[in-house]
Parts: C-alpha cells; structure tokens; sequence
C-alpha cells in the first residue's frame, strides 16, 4: 500500500509542479487602448462621461507606444478647435501616470503630442 500510496503524491506533485509552469509561462493579454481608457476613468471620475456630444465636446484619443497606451481626454470648442487636454500613460502592467495638460492659447496651433503633451 505504501508504493501506491508514493505513487499518487508523486503524480499529484508533478500536476502541481506542471500547473506553475504553465502558469508563469502563459502569455499576458496585451492591454488594450479600451482598457487603459477603462483604467484611467476608475482613477479619474470626472472623466467617466467622456466621450461626449454635449456642449462642450468631448473627445478620447489613444496612440499606443512600445510598452503601453498614450491617452488624451480632449474638451474641444466651437469658435476653437482645443480647449483643454489631459494625458496620461498606461503601462501593459496597468499603472497609470498623469503626463500633463495641454491648454493652447488663442493664437497658438491646437495639435499637440500625446507623449508629451506638448504642442508641435
């Protein structure tokens, strides 16, 4: 009785031992420009109504970089084409980091970079 009794701790443990390999092996679910918007919104709740088509608009844009998604939370305007901008990052990991705003003047061009938040 006692060889069998070795026999299934030993398969058991070669089940587990399979199982944590696997596990640590298994490839991550790349995130996803949805899921970064998702992640930002839980951490900043005055943008849980973006996008919108109320007055004033709002407007979402993603650029994904090499290890993570750039995303802008955009209020435009109707005799401006920007008025505000707020950026951030989201790492493949899921942490966030606020990048900066971008506010143009009057005269100045409302392009700007989603990496640095920055005009061009």
């Amino acid at each position: 009785m006692g060889l069998r009794w070795t026999g299934v701790i030993l398969a058991i443990a070669v089940l587990i031992l399979a199982g944590v390999y696997y596990y640590q092996r298994m490839e991550k679910i790349p995130l996803t420009a949805s899921d970064a918007v998702a992640s930002i919104k839980s951490e900043y709740p005055q943008y849980a109504d973006y996008p919108s088509d109320g007055l004033p608009p709002r407007s979402i844009r993603t650029e994904q970089g090499d290890d993570g998604w750039y995303v802008a939370f955009v209020q435009e305007g109707s005799g401006r084409p920007l008025i505000d901008a707020h950026c951030f990052f989201v790492s493949e990991k899921g942490e966030t980091k606020s990048i900066g705003r971008f506010t143009p003047g009057p005269n100045d061009n409302p392009e700007f970079s989603l990496e640095t938040c920055k005009g061009l």
